[in-house]
């Protein structure tokens, strides 16, 4: 009990000494072994897995699998949508990084819950596969303790506490609670979690949890493509083996390109974009593919928060017409309830500030998001006598100017493009950026750490406006 030999519990998946494992959770205790070299189903894994009563066995994998049978079950119309999916679910694999949120949306009739169940039955299979969200906060702790792929299904809205708990489930902090019949004893929890959710609407609202999803638009199923549930059950049955077994394939793929994939910038979520990109070179297409996807992902989660968030819209409507403006957090929220007025926005909702004193805490909620539209605020400073807040608008660098001086030597360790302003201050631009990607050919991958060739001009690095 004291001195002994210490062993972790691992639920589902694992990864030990360079390998990662899929828990089987059959009868035979099996488990695959997934490595660079492949994969194989190992009948006395050095692994302990836990088991919870409500999991499943998982299916048999088959090898040479074929990964797009899985697009038979998507209602995802875009590209870029399948692909974010894909790559997602393989990364379930990797227990150890977190793991963005996909958020289903749509109207009734296109498949949310069916998708849902379908995606965690590939990894996570179990009696209970969608989750109710629960009301409480340790029973939602531990819901999540128990589940490795948690689908939440027909969500509306979620509480601020629930927001907050999903966002530290898929990054990886801890919780705890009092021990029953104790006093003074906890039990700690500490994991990480594969989290989706879905409904009609897009149930994140909150700007934390949204830079922490990806967002997914499913359409409606025409009456010609819909298919009875014992039909389309029978399909996913017969497919499943097969899109398990393409799944792990290219996993141990992806496992021999991570090492050499290098992000020239880093977005939220930076380990997942990693692995994003090896998941889609081994799927047999460009880095480029996965890094646009994310990118209007990140945009929309953007445009999201701006429009659903009402402290947000009231900003940019009070900055449409206005370059700067400095004053106390009660003038502002003043000038702001005006707007609100005029825009119809709703001065009642939850994320409305009640006075001058929290309007500062809202405000710090869409920082990042307005500044990614070029409205940045500072709360820190100082009219000269009271504290004051302070809106301007920037210039937002998107586009390399033709006439720009092009200097060798202002390329930042971090492979990012270092841009000047008048006031000597920087601006941060991918060299993955449109701009840049006109002028690569089309076999050079701009994201993995492969520099453009030089331009005609000189080897395009640093510009001064």
């Amino acid at each position: 009990m004291f001195e002994g030999k210490q062993y972790s519990l691992y639920n589902r998946v694992a990864v030990r000494d360079g390998a990662y494992w899929l828990d089987l959770t059959d009868k035979k205790c099996r488990a695959v072994k997934i490595t660079a070299s492949g994969w194989e189903i190992v009948d006395e894994p050095p692994i302990l897995f836990t088991r919870y009563s409500h999991q499943a066995p998982q299916v048999e994998p088959l090898h040479d699998g074929d990964f797009d049978k899985l697009n038979a079950f998507m209602s995802i119309t875009t590209d870029a949508g399948k692909l974010l999916i894909k790559t997602w679910l393989v990364s379930c694999l990797v227990p150890n990084i977190p793991h963005p949120i996909p958020v289903f949306y749509g109207p009734q009739g296109s498949g949310k819950t069916n998708f849902a169940r379908m995606l965690r039955r590939l990894i996570d299979p179990s009696s209970v596969e969608t989750l109710s969200l629960p009301r409480e906060h340790n029973e939602l702790v531990q819901t999540l303790a128990h589940h490795y792929v948690a689908m939440f299904d027909n969500v509306d809205t979620l509480q601020p506490w629930q927001s907050d708990i999903l966002c530290r489930a898929c990054t990886g902090e801890g919780f705890s609670k009092r021990q029953l019949f104790t006093d003074d004893d906890d039990i700690i929890y500490s994991f990480r979690r594969c989290v989706g959710l879905n409904g009609i609407n897009i149930a994140a609202t909150r700007a934390d949890l949204l830079d922490r999803a990806i967002l997914t638009g499913l359409e409606r199923i025409s009456s010609e493509h819909r298919r009875e549930e014992d039909e389309l059950e029978a399909a996913f049955v017969a497919a499943k083996p097969h899109i398990l077994g393409g799944i792990l394939d290219t996993f141990s793929r992806a496992i021999v390109l991570f090492p050499s994939v290098e992000l020239h910038s880093k977005p939220r979520m930076a380990d997942f974009a990693r692995w994003g990109c090896a998941i889609t070179k081994a799927l047999g297409r460009k880095a480029e593919d996965f890094q646009q996807a994310y990118d209007s992902n990140i945009e929309e989660q953007n445009a999201e928060v701006l429009t659903g968030h009402p402290v947000a819209a009231a900003v940019m409507a009070f900055m449409e017409k206005t370059e700067e403006w400095t004053g106390r957090p009660a003038e502002l929220l003043t000038r702001l309830v005006e707007v609100a007025d005029k825009e119809q926005i709703d001065v009642k909702a939850k994320l409305w500030p009640k006075g001058p004193q929290s309007l500062s805490r809202r405000l710090n909620e869409v920082k990042p998001n307005l500044g990614a539209v070029g409205i940045i605020i500072t709360t820190g400073e100082h009219d000269g006598v009271r504290r004051a807040i302070r809106l301007y608008r920037e210039n937002t660098v998107n586009t390399v100017i033709p006439s720009a001086v092009v200097r060798d030597n202002d390329l930042g360790t971090d492979g990012m493009l270092t841009v000047f302003d008048d006031t000597e201050n920087t601006v941060k631009v991918s060299l993955a950026s449109k701009s840049l990607q006109d002028n690569v050919p089309d076999d050079t991958d701009g994201i993995d750490g492969i520099i453009p060739p030089p331009m005609p001009d000189g080897d395009l690095r640093s510009v001064r406006i």
